[in-house]
């Protein structure tokens, strides 16, 4: 999964997108937590501004990796 991730608002839903495959929708779980369906995959947003968090956590299957925001 290393590389580059992209989170977007589309309306109400959030997606994901990894480098070179399709946008996934996630779903809130708790507060800055969200839960794929398409795959077993967990996101938790971390940092000091909930509305701009600075750091992400993705959980896919046995896999955890941490990244820092860019922007």
């Amino acid at each position: 999964m290393n590389g580059k991730i992209m989170v977007a608002r589309d309306g109400n839903r959030l997606l994901v997108e990894f480098a070179h495959q399709q946008a996934l929708p996630v779903y809130p779980a708790a507060a800055g937590e969200f839960f794929a369906t398409a795959i077993d995959m967990r996101l938790r947003f971390a940092g000091g501004d909930q509305a701009r968090p600075s750091e992400l956590t993705v959980v896919n299957g046995n896999k955890t990796e941490s990244f820092k925001r860019t922007d």
